[in-house]
């Protein structure tokens, strides 16, 4: 039970810190992913990839600006008709201030199941409760409320942009590069690819099936020097999830750039230290979150 609560923290942790990096532009209203898009060819896409490969870096957001994410994640279990839903949102916002960095993460969780209540259905309903938390970072520490418990660790920024850029590379493997998208169309014939140069930055977006079981739907836009300055993702499967399970999943996803504040609670002086590192903050988390459920 333990080690399947420490993964779940892991996961929204992990989160708040592969998504702390940053672009520059219009703050995240989704103005950004919008145009005057015409049908383009894989060959169009090409080209404009060899362009992007030719700059140093090009899909590695800028760090020193701020930044907008909003992640949502919904999947459904069915067996016969019974159901249960789960969802999970995240809306992080980044930003300099005196040349430091501040964070802020909103993580929220809910379920709802046609399930009769029983000790498993709600330990799974408080247990992704565990998972409603707000996180910051500011000074160099990372701070995290649960309910009311308040955690915090010290971590440098430099070590953080780090750890950010590793999980942000590691996070978007097969979805996040370019490359992977142009591969992706190759092996689906029926991708179909969508161009705008109407303005100051150039917008692909690429809608396509996945196995047949699934779509995705992904907006580039890169600046005039080929730089990526903001990104949209969404993908929905069907099928089954698990042996004798079936269900759906859907997972949407939003990074644009963001120039405003971050609003950060008054009392961070008031949170308790959990220790030296991150696995000390997840230990923390961890037994407040099995509390709740024991």
């Amino acid at each position: 039970m333990k080690k399947l609560v420490t993964l779940l923290m892991c996961l929204v942790l992990s989160l708040s810190m592969v998504f702390a990096i940053g672009c520059g532009g219009k703050e995240g209203s989704g103005e950004i992913f919008k145009g005057s898009y015409t049908e383009a060819t894989s060959e169009t896409l090409s080209n404009f990839a060899k362009k992007v490969d030719e700059v140093e870096d090009a899909e590695d957001f800028d760090f020193s600006k701020g930044l907008i994410m909003n992640y949502d994640m919904s999947m459904e279990m069915k067996e016969g008709d019974d159901y249960i839903k789960i969802q999970m949102a995240m809306d992080i916002k980044t930003t300099l201030k005196d040349s430091k960095l501040q964070m802020s993460a909103v993580a929220s969780t809910a379920t709802e199941t046609n399930l009769e209540d029983s000790e498993e259905v709600e330990y799974i309903k408080e247990m992704l409760g565990g998972m409603n938390m707000e996180l910051y970072f500011n000074d160099n520490n990372y701070y995290a409320k649960q309910g009311d418990a308040k955690f915090y660790i010290p971590f440098n920024a430099d070590k953080a942009t780090d750890a950010v850029e590793d999980s942000f590379e590691s996070a978007f493997d097969g979805i996040y590069e370019f490359d992977d998208i142009l591969d992706l169309i190759e092996d689906q014939t029926d991708a179909k690819i969508y161009i705008d140069e109407s303005g100051d930055n150039t917008k692909f977006k690429i809608e396509a099936s996945v196995d047949g079981k699934g779509s995705i739907v992904v907006v580039f836009v890169f600046d005039k020097e080929y730089r990526l300055v903001a990104y949209q993702m969404e993908a929905t499967s069907t099928g089954s999830l698990t042996t004798g399970t079936d269900g759906s999943s859907t997972i949407k996803m939003s990074i644009e750039p963001y120039t405003g504040n971050v609003d950060l609670p008054k009392d961070l002086d008031t949170y308790e230290k959990a220790g030296d590192s991150l696995a000390d903050l997840i230990d923390e988390l961890t037994k407040n979150a099995l509390n709740k459920v024991a």
